[in-house]
């Protein structure tokens, strides 16, 4: 974080009053920014942090509706990513720049950001007139269609930030599970590492009941009979500890009796943590395709995939 703090010290001392600042992980760098020595500056200037829009969608839901610029009131149609198209153009100075000498490499790079700021200023004038004039156009365009809906389904501009509120309440209240839903993972995860435990302590038990026959038999050594002892001492050992364990927390709950694999109980709790892993792979999954889609956008590269609607061979 040293790069991004010093760079708000910069911005801090060279401009005054409100600010707001696009980061790709703004979302997680105001709790550095506020706890570093720029803390008091932060709020002083009250800086609005926004997460640029491309980045934003990979980004979970609840985090978009506090950061995404779709939702920060004076973003307008800003979506912040100039530095990546900055960086984007940059790109061509690579083939140009491979084979040069130390010199005129560092004089290339310099020259392209000079003409690059240069370009920019001169077309500032123009780009903000067209984000006016496409605003104006999306206001006059848009509240026809706003009113038309607000006819139909009763609803007001207050109604709209009340959704807002209650979307980002529910999510909030989604951190956490339920109790009913935590008490009975727990439970089963021990119930779980019970069985394991159980498994692991018989099966050592049976082995260390035929030590005598491996040993004549089998013709097994010192070694091998240290190992097979001392697994059915720490395999038992792990099992009471386990079981003491278990045993506690059902005490703590009100469990007067262990739920076993033919209880109703038990029935519903394994479909419980079923479709609560699938839940969480599904997440994931989803969020690592968005992830995926959005970098082969930005490399121009949508659609090159392979086609999974043809029969693989």
């Amino acid at each position: 974080m040293k790069y991004p703090l010093a760079i708000m010290a910069y911005l801090y001392d060279t401009y005054e009053g409100e600010m707001g600042i696009g980061y790709d992980i703004m979302c997680a760098f105001i709790k550095t920014l506020l706890r570093s020595s720029l803390g008091r500056k932060t709020v002083g200037i009250r800086l609005r942090g926004v997460v640029p829009a491309f980045h934003g969608h990979a980004h979970n839901r609840e985090c978009q509706l506090g950061w995404h610029p779709m939702y920060v009131e004076g973003a307008g149609l800003e979506d912040f990513e100039e530095c990546e198209r900055t960086f984007c153009l940059s790109n061509n100075l690579a083939s140009c720049t491979r084979l040069a000498s130390p010199f005129h490499r560092q004089q290339q790079i310099d020259e392209h950001f000079h003409f690059h700021d240069f370009d920019k200023h001169a077309a500032s004038g123009n780009f903000i007139f067209q984000n006016y004039r496409q605003s104006v156009e999306k206001v006059a365009l848009n509240s026809v269609k706003l009113r038309a809906i607000e006819e139909q389904l009763h609803t007001t501009a207050a109604d709209y930030e009340q959704d807002l509120k209650d979307e980002r309440n529910h999510l909030e209240g989604l951190k956490h599970e339920p109790p009913e839903v935590a008490r009975t993972v727990e439970y089963m995860e021990l119930l779980g590492k019970h069985e394991v435990a159980s498994g692991a302590s018989i099966k050592a038990a049976q082995e260390f009941n035929r030590l005598d026959h491996l040993i004549v038999l089998e013709g097994i050594q010192k070694k091998e009979i240290a190992a097979i002892r001392t697994r059915y001492r720490t395999t038992y050992t792990r099992l009471l500890l386990v079981d003491e364990e278990l045993s506690r927390y059902e005490v703590e709950h009100g469990h007067a009796v262990r739920w076993t694999r033919d209880l109703p109980q038990y029935k519903e709790a394994v479909t419980l943590m079923s479709q609560r892993r699938y839940r969480l792979a599904l997440d994931k999954l989803e969020r690592l395709t968005v992830q995926r889609l959005l970098e082969l956008t930005k490399l121009s590269m949508s659609g090159v995939g392979e086609s999974w609607s043809q029969p693989l061979i």
